[in-house]
Parts: C-alpha cells; sequence; structure tokens
C-alpha cells in the first residue's frame, strides 16, 4: 500500500511520532500485537417470577461501558493508532489503509 522506497523512512516517523503520546505504550502493543478484541460473556438463564419471563442462559458481547479501565485504555488505543496511521498517509492510499480491520 505505502511505496517500497519510502516505508521504512514513513513507518520511522510513525514511530517517532507515537512515542511523544502519552499512552505510546499501548499504541505501539495495537499496532505490535493486534487490538483489544471484545469478549463474548454468558448471561445466566433467568428464572421465571411473577414479572419477568423466563430467559435461557445465553452468551452477549462485552460493551465499551462493562470493560475494566485497562481494557478501556486498550480500545482507546487502537482508536488512536488508527488515527496517527491514517492522517500519516497521501490521501491516494486513505480509503485503502481505512478499510483495513486493525492497524497492522
Amino acid at each position: 500500500m505505502l511505496v517500497a522506497g519510502s516505508y521504512v523512512r514513513w513507518k520511522s516517523q510513525i514511530r517517532r511520532h507515537i512515542e511523544t503520546r502519552p499512552n505510546h505504550e499501548l499504541i505501539n502493543d495495537c499496532i505490535d500485537n493486534g487490538p483489544y478484541v471484545y469478549k463474548m460473556i454468558q448471561v445466566p438463564e433467568v428464572p421465571v417470577n411473577g414479572t419477568i419471563p423466563y430467559q435461557p442462559a445465553s452468551e452477549k458481547r462485552e460493551s465499551y461501558f462493562s470493560l475494566s479501565d485497562e481494557n478501556k485504555k486498550k480500545v482507546d488505543a487502537k482508536v488512536e493508532t488508527l488515527h496517527i496511521l491514517l492522517t500519516g498517509i497521501d490521501n491516494d492510499i486513505y480509503s485503502t489503509v481505512d478499510a483495513c480491520a486493525n492497524a497492522k
């Protein structure tokens, strides 16, 4: 996606820019190891009572608001990582990179 001759310079510039960010360790981790992946959590069954109908046990994806503070920081680092990478590329390849699932 990036011109082969300029990739090393571009990568070096982006990494140096990331080092100026307060959460640079989380951003580098996001690039090197991939972003935080939301997990599936077990929802226990709800027995029948007078007002609530029976609901069998199920699974649902955790939400941002149910994450621990540490995991919220990892999710926020993903957003910041993509922002840094997308602002560091030319317009002609922006849409190609923007369509990527993660920063890696």
